[in-house]
């Protein structure tokens, strides 16, 4: 909110309610939704039919940063069982290996071969896990194109404001964030 206010150079409050609730939710499910990824460090749940059967075995984690991995749970012989790895519990387990150095996903293999799954349970593996930054890590032009998409909300529309520069506008924001789209092959 206060980088919100400062970029816009708002100095009073009577926005402050309808900025906070509104318009930076709707910022980030924007640029969320473009981009592919998640913004603010938040938990996701991944979903696998099986674990794979690729050469490597390995798992790709989507939505961007991914800073840890808090669960692999797999449901064999119809018991569930946990599998613990590197940041996955205290203490650090050794069922599986981490790759968490790239922005744009997480990787996670078998130390070995992932286990036998019953694939005609509904969620066989369920892997939960964090993606995203902290707030201070949060990219400069990332955070640029937020203020941006709230500016923009809250310029009341007229007509001068339909036509191409409205879709000029839209794709100077999708521009500035354009180098950190995920699009996977």
């Amino acid at each position: 909110m206060a980088l919100v206010k400062d970029q816009l150079r708002i100095s009073h409050t009577e926005f402050d309610d309808l900025i906070t609730t509104l318009h930076i939710p709707a910022a980030v499910q924007w640029a969320e939704g473009f981009m592919h990824r998640s913004i603010l460090a938040k938990t996701h749940t991944w979903v696998l039919q099986d674990f794979p059967q690729t050469a490597d075995q390995a798992i790709l984690l989507p939505r961007g940063k991914v800073p840890s991995v808090a669960s692999i749970v797999y449901t064999s012989g119809g018991t569930q069982t946990t599998l613990r790895g590197p940041t996955s519990g205290s203490p650090i387990g050794t069922d599986y290996r981490e790759n968490l150095m790239d922005e744009s996903c997480g990787m996670i293999y078998p130390i070995d071969n992932w286990p036998t799954v019953d694939t005609s349970v509904p969620q066989p593996v369920v892997i939960t896990y964090s993606a995203g930054w902290t707030s201070t890590q949060v990219p400069a032009d990332i955070k640029a194109a937020l203020c941006r998409f709230v500016a923009d909300q809250l310029d009341v529309p007229g007509v001068q404001d339909m036509g191409n520069m409205q879709v000029w506008q839209w794709e100077a924001k999708e521009a500035a964030i354009a180098s950190w789209r995920i699009v996977w092959r």
